[in-house]
């Protein structure tokens, strides 16, 4: 049995085939394929991927009938190019309905010719199943091929092979005979949606060891964010521009104005500043601070103001943009500076946020059970002692999203780590000891400053405070 070939399905834009008087032009998406002077067997073999599908032995029968040898070389050329541009889907069918579309995303991600394996098979543990618009797709981030599930009945196998089975032993699922189940799992492991499984019950993804130290949600962000294995929008897109506003480049207020912070004069600093070298050698991390002489709030604004004030605001690309001391991608400057205070000569304890346009804090919490889970778990993970200032880095991700696409969340932690190495060096440089703090808890920073999980939370920490001697 072949298998059904078809213009792929997309849940993004409805197909379009454009006649034009040079020949036809096929629209999916973001892609496109023109076809110029088209013969009339070439025109045949379009009509039928577009309406029902049809194996490649139909195709090249249709081709030869109107127009000989010629026909074949132009539908060969046709189906390259399709699947090329990820617009030739591969489909098994039930009762004249497609039941599976595989959905190549690269030229050369899909092997029709996939002999199944003698072993038994299982779901590989990195496929996950979504909606996309009206369809339900299977996806996996260790290949670069979509199923579309177009029946309910597709489920059913799914679940089958959810445990170890012989693929040449599934037998039938409820309204599927077993030759189509066949079929369709022959698809779904030329797809790479399936691993072996050895005699001792262990796959070849675990026996792989480069594969085996990777976590789902790892390599999906890892493929999901980069170019290469998705067809999706990637980049500067601006996708909601004329739709939606961006977020402002400055935060709106969000507490009562606490302190007008302290400001360093920049010309005394470069004069007095150990060399760029000198800070360089000496950046660590330091997680032991002083027990007797904590940091000072005018400490804390020279600290804020040399790593992360705003130096002006300008316009760029249909939004506001603004220009710190750190680079940050297309100038968005997402991240916001919240500082957890546990000791700080001159502040209270509680919850404060760093408005970087007017240089200033305000308080947004008091101190509170939330306020101090944040400090305790960060002092529990960096293995810190007597912690004195917690700076936690809040991304508002609608900065980036309304220009990105699928690399936006990425681009936000390469900008957590930017602005760490510039707290590092500014640390470094004023004889304050700092440490970058592995992981947080976003719930907890969420419930304390008072924002959305979704628009506003926690990506990045960093400890600062005065070192013990």
């Amino acid at each position: 049995m072949e298998w059904t070939l078809s213009l792929a399905p997309n849940a993004v834009a409805a197909l379009v085939i454009d006649a034009t008087p040079d020949g036809i032009v096929i629209r999916v998406s973001h892609h496109e394929v023109h076809v110029p002077h088209p013969s009339q067997g070439v025109r045949a073999a379009i009509r039928q991927l577009a309406v029902s599908g049809a194996d490649e032995a139909t195709l090249r029968r249709t081709a030869m009938a109107h127009d000989g040898i010629d026909g074949l070389v132009g539908l060969e050329a046709l189906l390259c190019e399709l699947r090329t541009r990820q617009l030739l889907g591969y489909s098994v069918s039930v009762e004249g309905s497609p039941l599976l579309t595989a959905l190549p995303l690269a030229g050369s991600a899909f092997d029709p010719a996939a002999a199944i394996p003698d072993e038994p098979c299982v779901l590989s543990r990195f496929a996950y199943l979504r909606r996309q618009n009206e369809r339900l797709v299977l996806d996996t981030p260790i290949s670069a091929v979509r199923i579309v599930l177009a029946n309910r009945r597709a489920l059913a196998i799914l679940a089958a092979l959810s445990t170890p089975r012989r693929l040449d032993d599934l037998g039938s699922v409820p309204d599927v005979p077993a030759d189509v189940v066949l079929q369709a799992a022959r698809l779904l492991w030329a797809s790479g949606m399936l691993t072996s499984v050895d005699d001792a019950d262990v796959s070849a993804e675990d026996r792989d060891a480069p594969l085996h130290h990777w976590e789902f949600h790892d390599l999906l962000f890892h493929a999901r964010s980069r170019a290469g294995r998705h067809a999706e929008p990637y980049g500067a897109t601006y996708r909601f521009k004329g739709d939606l506003e961006p977020a402002p480049a400055v935060a709106p207020d969000q507490g009562s104005v606490e302190v007008d912070l302290f400001q360093p004069e920049i010309e005394k600093l470069d004069q007095s500043d150990p060399s760029f070298t000198r800070v360089l050698e000496a950046r660590a991390s330091r997680r032991e601070f002083t027990d007797q002489d904590p940091i000072t709030t005018r400490e804390l604004g020279e600290f804020l103001y040399r790593s992360a004030r705003i130096r002006r605001t300008v316009h760029a690309d249909g939004y506001e943009a603004s220009n710190r001391v750190y680079p940050s991608g297309g100038a968005a400057y997402e991240l916001e500076v919240y500082i957890a205070v546990a000791r700080c000569a001159g502040l209270g304890p509680g919850l404060l946020h760093y408005r970087a346009d007017r240089h200033q804090l305000t308080r947004v919490a008091e101190d509170g059970p939330d306020v101090r889970a944040l400090v305790v778990e960060a002092a529990a993970a960096a293995r810190a002692e007597n912690v004195q200032l917690l700076l936690i880095l809040a991304a508002r991700f609608r900065r980036l999203s309304w220009k990105y696409e699928s690399m936006a969340y990425a681009t936000v932690l390469k900008n957590v780590g930017v602005l760490l190495q510039t707290f590092y060096l500014v640390a470094t440089a004023m004889g304050l000891a700092g440490c970058a703090v592995g992981g947080g808890n976003a719930d907890t920073f969420t419930r304390a400053a008072g924002t959305r999980y979704v628009e506003e939370s926690s990506v990045g920490e960093f400890l600062l405070g005065r070192p013990r001697r």
